[in-house]
């Protein structure tokens, strides 16, 4: 089953992640051929590192907890507060082979659904599908997120690939689901591949710590 993991780096903790990534990236390596993508998300500026995206394909629930468990972020203590859902990406890719365009950005949109809008989600869901299909080059990533039995929609997870920040907040303002207030606890934020996990690994980006997040 395919997993989307979303941590949060707890304040002042630069200093310990320095400490801690090379650790850190020496157990997602072991994780290799089960990663989707990975990497980390940041201030628009990317002055900031603010958390991580992952998304792996595990078994089942109890090995994503031994997963997160392993992580030295995790046990040395980066990383305290992390959501975990089912993702059901609708792209046929992963770091390995996705489209990117020269020089563009790539921008991370996690987002749930606010209770009780299964109406207002059923009336704007075509809307939503004509919307992600008008824009084929823009989502490397896309698809529902499901609560922890694989059964229940429960929000979205977008991973948009756009020639600046200013372009890909402009194209979420006009998404459907987006317009129409549906979405709650909304992460929309600069994102990078991991360089463990980026067929096209140099330097690490300025302001955006170096190794797979």
């Amino acid at each position: 089953m395919r997993y989307s993991l979303l941590f949060h780096d707890e304040p002042d903790t630069a200093d310990l992640r320095d400490r801690l990534r090379q650790a850190h990236r020496d157990y997602l390596t072991t994780f290799a051929t089960q990663i989707v993508f990975a990497g980390p998300f940041a201030t628009d500026d990317a002055s900031i590192n603010l958390g991580s995206l992952r998304a792996i394909d595990l078994p089942d629930a109890d090995a994503v907890d031994r997963h997160i468990a392993g992580d030295p972020f995790v046990a040395g203590g980066v990383w305290k507060r992390w959501t975990v859902h089912v993702w059901q990406s609708s792209r046929p890719w992963s770091w390995r082979d996705c489209p990117r365009g020269d020089g563009n950005v790539q921008m991370l949109f996690h987002a749930l659904y606010r209770p009780g809008i299964a109406s207002l989600h059923k009336q704007h869901r075509p809307a939503h599908l004509d919307f992600l299909d008008a824009h084929p080059d823009a989502f490397i990533g896309r698809g529902p997120l499901f609560d922890a039995t694989g059964q229940e929609r429960v929000g979205s997870l977008l991973l948009l690939d756009v020639p600046t920040m200013t372009a890909g907040h402009a194209l979420m303002a006009d998404e459907p689901y987006n317009k129409a207030g549906i979405y709650r606890d909304v992460t929309f934020r600069r994102w990078r591949f991991g360089e463990a996990f980026d067929r096209f690994a140099g330097p690490a980006s300025p302001g955006i710590a170096a190794g797979p997040r």
